[in-house]
């Protein structure tokens, strides 16, 4: 990294530091109150294959410690998922798929019975087509198990982002 680069960097930080931003994962409390607040939202059971990988990794993304905190909250969802064709070649053969995972979620505060955030998020992950059977499915399931994955992780961002704003 050239000079100028690096000085141009340690401005940027500065100035991001004497406006009050602060990176949310910057916390280094160890009983921080976001952390509580993601360990106490309740889950939906899992009634199908996929709500339970999406389910999973959720957990794993608001309470990875599986620490034993009240249930204050309690996170409905809606799943929807899309595999589309993404690469089909000149003969008509598809070679590559977009499996799309879609989760319309509702926050709610068990103390007050209300919906307290709401939102959608959506993420994609690619597979390639063989004419294997086999290899197919191992495929698809793979994009079914990254897109849950990453389903996770976005659901944990806009749930922070809304802790972040009420704690403010």
């Amino acid at each position: 990294m050239s000079w100028s680069r690096r000085r141009l960097t340690a401005t940027a930080l500065l100035a991001l530091g004497g406006c009050g931003f602060e990176p949310v994962y910057a916390r280094r409390d160890a009983e921080a109150p976001l952390q509580s607040d993601l360990a106490a939202i309740e889950l939906p059971d899992a009634r199908s294959e996929l709500t339970f990988k999406v389910r999973t990794a959720v957990l794993d993304q608001l309470n990875p410690t599986r620490a034993s905190v009240p249930t204050r909250f309690r996170l409905d969802w809606q799943l929807a998922r899309r595999i589309s064709s993404l690469i089909i070649q000149l003969d008509g053969v598809v070679t590559r798929r977009d499996y799309a995972l879609a989760a319309t979620y509702a926050l709610i505060d068990l103390g007050e019975n209300a919906v307290v955030d709401r939102g959608r998020v959506e993420r994609i992950a690619s597979f390639n087509v063989t004419r294997d059977p086999y290899n197919d499915l191992v495929a698809r399931e793979d994009a079914e198990r990254r897109a849950a994955q990453a389903l996770a992780v976005a659901l944990r961002q806009q749930l922070t982002a809304y802790f972040e704003r009420e704690a403010v």
